[in-house]
């Protein structure tokens, strides 16, 4: 059985030693999926959110068709693009990447887990834009300059 960490350097004297804790992360289940769970975890001094993806044993195979058999995982490529997009079109255009990490079985996934750092005042889309066209037109600059960087959401 095989964990990879992928640990940003201005977290670690921050955070929980104890690994196995971020695998079964406590708090606020903010939305949950079949597969996903996404959770809101309150430390001392830090707000996470922190989403673990779940592959059955019995989805192994499936999985394994759907490149995840020894290549990165879900979490630890959206990490990467996270601080990618931070980098390109800067620290309001995502949350800050904290953690990731993988769970493998003879290189099958088997859990993945992404934390990032809650971005206040956040709110989703699916809760609506504020009145008024300003929204809008703000939301449209901000998705202009994230293409601009090369950014675009494939779903």
């Amino acid at each position: 059985m095989g964990r990879r960490i992928l640990l940003f350097p201005a977290y670690r004297d921050r955070l929980p030693g104890d690994w196995a804790s971020w695998w079964n992360a406590g708090g606020e289940i903010v939305t949950r999926s079949r597969s996903t769970a996404t959770r809101r975890v309150l430390l001392e001094d830090l707000s996470l959110h922190v989403k673990t993806y779940r592959y059955s044993p019995g989805r192994a195979l499936a999985n394994a068709l759907r490149n995840t058999w020894l290549r990165p995982s879900r979490a630890l490529r959206e990490v990467r693009m996270l601080a990618a997009l931070r980098d390109a079109a800067g620290p309001e255009a995502a949350p800050a990447p904290v953690m990731a990490g993988e769970r493998r079985v003879l290189g099958f996934l088997r859990e993945a887990i992404l934390a990032t750092e809650t971005l206040p005042g956040a709110r989703s889309l699916e809760a609506g834009l504020p009145p008024g066209r300003e929204a809008a037109r703000e939301l449209g600059r901000f998705l202009a300059r994230i293409h601009a960087a090369g950014f675009v959401h494939g779903g």
